[in-house]
Formats: C-alpha cells, sequence, structure tokens
C-alpha cells in the first residue's frame, strides 16, 4: 500500500489507474477472508461430525442396563472383601457366570451376563467409588 501511495504522490500512475489497483487489492482482501471463513467453518463441521460418532461409539459401549451396572457393583464388592486380583472379575468370575448361566439359563442369559463390565479398571474404579462414600 506504501508503494501504491508513493507512485501516487509522484503522479507517474494516473489516479484512475491506482483506484482500480485499490479496488482489485479490497476484492482480494474480501475473497480471501470469504475463503478463510469458509475453510474455517468447513474444520468446525467436520469437528463437530467427528464428535458426533464419537459420542454414539461412547454410548453404544457404555452400560446402559442399570441392572447391569448394579451387578458390576455388586461383584466388585464381592471382589474387594475376598482382597483378590482385580482381573479375577474378568478372568474367572465372568467366563464361570457366562458359562453356568448358559448351562442353567439358555444363551440369553448368558449373553446379557457377558455384558457385565468386569475389567480391571473398572473393578478398581468401583472399588475406590465404594470406598470414597464410607
Amino acid at each position: 500500500m506504501y508503494i501504491l501511495q508513493q507512485l501516487y504522490l509522484t503522479n507517474s500512475l494516473s489516479t484512475v489507474w491506482l483506484g482500480q489497483v485499490i479496488i482489485k487489492i479490497m476484492q482480494l482482501k474480501i475473497l480471501l477472508r470469504v475463503q478463510w471463513t469458509r475453510l474455517v467453518v468447513r474444520g468446525l463441521m467436520r469437528k463437530r461430525d467427528a464428535l458426533k460418532i464419537e459420542k454414539k461409539i461412547i454410548s453404544q459401549a457404555s452400560p446402559t442396563d442399570n441392572s447391569l451396572l448394579t451387578a458390576s457393583y455388586l461383584i466388585s464388592l464381592q471382589i474387594a472383601k475376598c482382597k483378590t486380583l482385580y482381573s479375577i472379575g474378568e478372568e474367572l468370575i465372568k467366563s464361570s457366570l457366562t458359562a453356568a448361566c448358559n448351562e442353567v439359563l439358555g444363551r440369553s442369559a448368558a449373553r446379557k451376563v457377558k455384558d457385565i463390565p468386569l475389567s480391571d479398571v473398572t473393578v478398581e474404579r468401583r472399588i475406590s467409588d465404594m470406598a470414597e462414600d464410607i
């Protein structure tokens, strides 16, 4: 812009041509701003869509059945009372429950028992949650 002003002052360019150059520069600035805004909006929309997908995955993975959550807490309480490793929930208890339910109650009950969250991290978190309430 400074160069254009200097050229204008020295009258080496006509004022009409200089005005056209300034208008063109302003149009390019506006176009750049519009394009940049579109890119930002597209990026935000992609991020929003990715968050929706993540939310859907998390909601599908989390236990929605209240009875499964209660069962997880009850089993975690028994593990804490026995003072055994947290991994016993998934390794021994869950597989034993699944096999017993499959034999006695049928496949549908065994499938439901398989959905009880009993990983070692989950059991540890449940035990610490119960310990805080004491």
